[in-house]
């Protein structure tokens, strides 16, 4: 690394003026704030932002970042240190966007375009498309539909789920328009969740046979924070502690308000039903498609590799479970195949692996158990709500450690492979 960022100094001027400096500092920190907005995890923003700042002629580049805050501080040398600090609101996946700063961060570092030309190749990645208005309408529909079967509902289940799941977006795009806080419009609309699911349920229960918990699962794997849960450990494991629990707590104290919303007006009384398995796999795979969609991935082979992830997933899962291993190990075990699965796509796609990873860790979410253990507080089912609490976070805490581990490994044969040139 070392040797290539003296070739690009030896070619290319150092910047001089301070002011130039400034713009180049707060270009890295605009690249690493919307790399972080994007979906991007703690550490591949430090990374990005000492990269670039290094690239051009830092002696040294500290960051510290959590999810509303990074800081940098910059010391060039005989030219005197920079620090700026910018605050970030608020987090929503694009993984378009973050698949182009990826590449952007790649050539600044290699070519040392000039501060303003990073500026405005980030404003062209501003101006990205993304799905419509009607489109994404239809994309919830369609996930929540799929994860009430995946969950084990019929298709009046899935049909009901799906149409609540359009009347929620259109309600929380009304909220986002208000500029309600984020946090009380989804509590909002997981209210409203559960208040459609229940009025259904009384109006269709004797006629056809619904269930009201199904309906609320395929909802609620939408709103709840998952991967902002699992991120949160990947990053404590990773030593990004403060970071990874504030992000942690933020999610949970999310996801607990979001189950118990559907929860508290739902119908009472929990449903137990039988899953086909088969049945559960394709609705994994349209499920992890209509989350690649929702994260705004637009090229068709990324969209179906993506989709296939979903069902590698679930399908180690259940393997796992056909061959006589535990939960626990069906869930660990799908983690790092997904890791891996997606490690060599990105290599053969050239694009980060966080493309592949981010949609198709959806099946492995524990939104239904999260949804359960508030359903038992609801019943006042103590003894299940300890134990399903305690599954759900095993849960998390698996599926970040099945990704951690190939991250890790893959971390440390890069440092291997560096070092032999």
């Amino acid at each position: 690394m070392m040797n290539i960022l003296n070739q690009i100094e030896n070619k290319i001027p150092v910047l001089e003026d301070r002011g130039e400096l400034r713009k180049l500092v707060s270009g890295a920190l605009d690249l690493g704030e919307e790399l972080l907005i994007s979906g991007a995890e703690v550490a591949r923003v430090e990374d990005t932002i000492r990269r670039v700042c290094l690239a051009y002629g830092a002696e040294s580049a500290d960051v510290f970042t959590i999810t509303s805050t990074v800081i940098v501080t910059v010391d060039f040398g005989e030219r005197g240190s920079i620090t700026q600090t910018r605050r970030i609101s608020g987090t929503k996946f694009n993984l378009t966007s973050l698949e182009a700063l990826n590449d952007l961060s790649r050539r600044a570092c290699s070519s040392r375009m000039g501060p303003v030309q990073l500026q405005n190749e980030l404003k062209q990645i501003s101006k990205l498309p993304k799905y419509s208005y009607g489109q994404t309408c239809g994309i919830w529909a369609v996930i929540a539909a799929s994860f009430s079967i995946f969950f084990g509902g019929n298709g009046y289940d899935a049909f009901l789920s799906g149409c609540i799941a359009a009347v929620l977006f259109f309600a929380q795009s009304f909220l986002t328009k208000l500029r309600m806080n984020s946090y009380f419009s989804t509590v909002l609309c997981s209210l409203l969740g559960g208040f459609l699911s229940n009025m259904a349920f009384e109006i269709y229960h004797g006629h056809i046979e619904i269930h009201p918990s199904m309906i609320n699962i395929g909802i609620i794997m939408l709103l709840i924070p998952g991967i902002a849960l699992t991120t949160a450990i990947r990053d404590m494991f990773s030593g990004d502690t403060i970071s990874g629990l504030l992000r942690f707590i933020e999610a949970l104290v999310l996801s607990v308000a979001i189950a118990w919303g559907f929860a508290v007006l739902a119908s009472p009384g929990s449903q137990v039903v039988s899953v086909n398995p088969w049945l559960q796999l394709v609705a994994g795979i349209v499920g992890s498609l209509g989350f690649s969609l929702l994260f705004n991935v637009r090229i068709p082979k990324r969209l179906f590799w993506c989709a296939v992830g979903g069902g590698v997933a679930w399908g180690v899962v259940l393997l796992v479970q056909f061959v006589g291993g535990t939960e626990v190990a069906g869930y660990l075990a799908g983690a790092l195949v997904l890791t891996i699965y997606s490690e060599i796509l990105a290599r053969v796609q050239f694009c980060p692996s966080t493309v592949f990873i981010a949609a198709a860790t959806i099946p492995l979410i524990p939104g239904g158990s999260l949804y359960n253990t508030m359903r038992f507080a609801m019943d006042e089912e103590w003894s299940s709500f300890a134990a399903q609490g305690l599954r759900t976070l095993g849960y998390a805490i698996l599926i970040s450690a099945g990704i951690l581990i190939i991250h890790t490994i893959m971390n440390a044969y890069r440092a291997w492979k560096t070092n032999l040139l």
